[in-house]
């Protein structure tokens, strides 16, 4: 940021409400790292703006606000500090609540969904019977504090535009740190100040912002808002995050596995791939994350659950490793994953309240 004085900061207040992993330079550890957050606000500034732009402009646009690490020298826009006093006070591997309504049964055994939906940061402990959490978290209720920091340039006031678009949609449907797309790292925007539009953050929902979307008519190439989005949310309000979550995840879980049989696993891949089968990695395709994000919002009276699906062409990229194993083409992976995605949209409608 050369060239001028910076402008007042806008600062943003915000609070977990769910278990955050969100991993330092120590994988193990828990860290608020300004980079984690920025790559955030860029993924979920390119979902909500893709339908206004072509993709070189959108590419170009992105870059300038975010900066392009691939060489051109462009720097961000905006610098971010973030401040948190408390953070070494409030980490934990503790394992989560195991309440009733958390609780599923496989093969005998009464597992916990919240579990489920943290695969990966845990292993089972033979000597305890139980999981145990490799990777610290941080616990819901840590208060943490972001400074944007702007040069004091006419342009600025149109970095403050795209800095609020992507506020607003990553703090609606997202998350930070790794399993956001499962609804950990869910926060709330507890104050705004430094400019007006900020103050505006705190006055959104998921299902009002949801709406104003949806304008980008044609099937996105990546995982982008457009008027084939659809929003789901949970027909009660709930007094804790677990027991939010909870139903969250044993909806999703439920979704996939109403997809097929319960011993075939060639469309379930198509929500996410690898899937584990009996503990190993099974998938035709090549890694890709699905295009589902859970979400808990805390509201006036308690915790609302949502479930947001972004469809896009299967796209693969031009990485060999990630290309399908077997005879496919892309018309053949789209029509599977579309109709993939429209069994288990169907089941979410079944057990949610869809926001139309």
């Amino acid at each position: 940021l050369k060239g001028g004085a910076l402008l007042k900061e806008l600062r943003l207040k915000l609070r977990f409400i769910t278990p955050a992993f969100i991993g330092g330079p120590e994988i193990s550890s828990a860290e608020l790292r300004p980079p984690s957050i920025k790559g955030m606000l860029r993924f979920w500034w390119r979902a909500a703006n893709a339908g206004k732009f072509g993709l070189n402009e959108l590419k170009l646009n992105e870059s300038w606000i975010f900066g392009d690490a691939s060489g051109n020298g462009r720097v961000s826009s905006f610098l971010i500090r973030v401040i948190s006093d408390r953070l070494n006070n409030n980490l934990s591997k503790d394992n989560f609540p195991r309440n009733n309504y958390a609780l599923y049964t496989v093969k005998g055994h009464r597992l916990n969904i919240l579990e489920y939906l943290a695969y990966g940061t845990y292993s089972y402990d033979r000597t305890q019977r139980r999981n145990v959490f490799e990777r610290e978290y941080i616990k819901p209720g840590l208060s943490f504090e972001l400074f944007f920091s702007l040069p004091d340039r006419a342009e600025s006031k149109e970095v403050i535009q795209e800095l609020y678009s992507a506020l607003a949609a990553w703090s609606c449907f997202g998350g930070l740190g790794s399993k956001s797309r499962n609804g950990f790292g869910s926060f709330a925007i507890e104050n705004a100040d430094g400019h007006p539009l900020l103050a505006q953050l705190m006055q959104l929902s998921p299902a009002s912002y949801f709406k104003k979307l949806l304008y980008n008519t044609g099937l996105p190439e990546f995982t982008a808002f457009s008027n084939k989005a659809r929003l789901f949310k949970t027909r009660q309000v709930f007094s804790s995050w677990d027991a939010c979550l909870a139903r969250l995840g044993h909806v999703y879980r439920e979704a996939r596995l109403s997809i097929e049989n319960k011993h075939n696993y060639e469309l379930r891949q198509y929500i996410g791939a690898p899937i584990i089968v009996n503990k190993t990695q099974y998938s035709l395709l090549g890694r890709r994350a699905k295009p589902y994000f859970l979400k808990v919002y805390k509201e006036k009276d308690g915790y609302a659950g949502y479930i947001l699906h972004l469809p896009s062409h299967y796209y693969l990229g031009d990485n060999s490793s990630l290309q399908p194993k077997g005879s496919f083409n892309r018309e053949t992976l789209n029509d599977k994953f579309q109709k993939t995605c429209e069994i288990f949209n169907n089941y979410l409608s079944d057990q949610l309240e869809e926001i139309k």
